[in-house]
């Protein structure tokens, strides 16, 4: 069980042979504002008391066969409070209760043949949005009403199989596989279905060439049918490969190259397709484009460099747009490109002493369609660094984020849209104390934001979580 100044939280965990039960619940306090105030804004946002309640079961009969259930059910609650000339404003026509509940059921049945190198996975996800909102007078919150946006009931079967072969003396190895899915989306307030079907083969191949060096290819061939706004003669069809190689060469025992090539093909949600049907929202592509990386690596028993240099071009890059409504809404918005330099160092220094060391260098930009030059999407700037100390039965951790070099924002200083000014930086910095008395007590104190910044997370500047603290005590018999 754990609690702090924000949240809190209980659970309980249990497991034997050939079962594994967990039970708990998380509630999620009050905070005040969770947006940027511009000059002109007429609205703050606040999240009001959540809940979220998480089940999961295991059973496994046999070392190779197990069946699993997940369930999660969420209560969450965001208030919009209107501004008049800065000030809240309860009379506003900004001022409304959001109220969301989001359950979500996960089945599934896992055959594993490790010796046999024979694999089946039979899933089924199901999803439940209920969106309900209300109104706020003086501080008095009226009954919840049925909303209009988000109503969904979303479900996906998926049956995938492979088989994997060791040949030539177990140098090389050989996988084919095939994936069979469905997907059905339901707008219970507009009435409106849509279904998707998947069906994919896929096969790789490792080739040894040497002790040091291996090459594998890869590919998946994919046939899509969907009937995305059902009775109303809305139907796509795609096929569609995806093919990846890749390759690893040993310099020493310490030190390998790799580099991989691959095709990314990635369809939109389908609920997408009829948010607002008759505004080009039906007209959604997949997002398809190619990624190539190539680094080094180093590794020994107490330290590890990494570092890697990566190339994206995508086409069809999904983001959510405002094309005129209260709402958002999901769009291909141009071309995507991305060149980037990723380092990594870890030093364990002692049993006692580790710490990490990160830093990213990109610049990610999109040229909207219509237009003939790129711009800054998203931050060129990443920084990260952690140490672990342990001393006795405490062990600690201190870990830092940084992001600089960011996107514009999609407001200006008045709050309009259009921006006159880039994102703030980000400084985020976390730590964690674990007191371990013995085999059945232990605590746990975490502070999240330490510096108690009101950091934005995203290019409509909403903030991140002030500082927060869990304590969290666990017994175990």
């Amino acid at each position: 069980m754990g609690a702090g100044n924000y949240d809190k939280k209980w659970g309980f965990y249990t497991s034997g042979q050939g079962y594994t039960v967990s039970l708990s619940k998380d509630y999620f306090g009050d905070v005040d504002q969770t947006n940027k105030v511009f000059e002109k804004s007429d609205r703050i946002w606040k999240y009001r008391d959540s809940s979220k309640d998480n089940a999961f079961v295991s059973i496994t009969p046999t070392d190779k066969l197990s069946f699993n259930f997940a369930h999660t059910e969420g209560n969450y609650y965001r208030d919009s409070v209107g501004l008049k000339n800065g000030v809240v404003d309860y009379t506003s026509k900004k001022t409304v209760a959001y109220y969301y509940k989001d359950r979500r059921d996960n089945v599934s049945a896992i055959y594993d043949d490790k010796d046999n190198q024979f694999k089946t996975i039979v899933s089924y996800n199901k999803r439940v949005v209920s969106p309900y909102q209300a109104t706020i007078k003086g501080f008095v919150y009226g009954p919840n009403k049925r909303a209009t946006s988000s109503d969904w009931n979303l479900n996906t079967l998926t049956w995938d199989t492979q088989k994997a072969w060791n040949l030539r003396d177990d140098k090389d190895t050989l996988v084919l596989g095939m994936t069979i899915s469905k997907e059905e989306a339901e707008d219970r307030t507009k009435h409106m279905q849509g279904d998707r079907k998947n069906y994919g083969l896929y096969a790789s191949y490792k080739y040894a060439f040497s002790d040091k060096f291996d090459v594998t290819a890869g590919i998946r061939g994919q046939h899509i049918s969907e009937d995305y706004m059902k009775g109303q003669n809305k139907t796509k069809r795609h096929n569609e490969f995806v093919p990846q190689i890749q390759a690893l060469y040993k310099l020493s025992d310490n030190i390998s190259w790799y580099a991989n090539a691959a095709k990314s093909y990635q369809l939109p949600p389908l609920n997408q397709f009829f948010s607002y049907p008759g505004r080009s929202v039906d007209d959604l592509k997949p997002q398809e484009g190619w990624t190539y990386e190539t680094g080094i690596k180093h590794i020994t028993d107490t330290a590890s460099v990494k570092a890697g240099v990566y190339h994206m071009d995508i086409d069809a890059k999904f983001d959510w747009v405002d094309i005129g409504l209260p709402d958002k809404v999901l769009k291909n918005v141009g071309k995507f490109k991305n060149d980037g330099l990723e380092i990594e160092y870890k030093k364990h220094l002692s049993d006692q002493f580790s710490y990490n060391l990160g830093a990213a260098f990109s610049n990610p930009k999109t040229k909207e369609e219509g237009t003939n030059f790129y711009k800054q999407s998203d931050a060129k700037l990443q920084l990260t660094a952690g140490i672990d100390y342990t001393v006795g039965k405490l062990s600690s951790n201190l870990n830092f984020l940084y992001l600089g070099k960011r996107e514009s924002s999609y407001y200006n200083s008045l709050g309009s849209k259009g921006s006159d000014h880039s994102i703030p930086h980000r400084s985020l910095l976390n730590a964690n104390f674990t007191y371990k008395a013995d085999e059945h007590h232990s605590a746990s104190l975490t502070l999240n934001n330490l510096l108690d910044r009101d950091d934005t997370i995203n290019k409509y500047e909403n903030w991140g979580m002030p500082f927060n603290w869990m304590l969290t005590y666990n017994y175990t018999f």
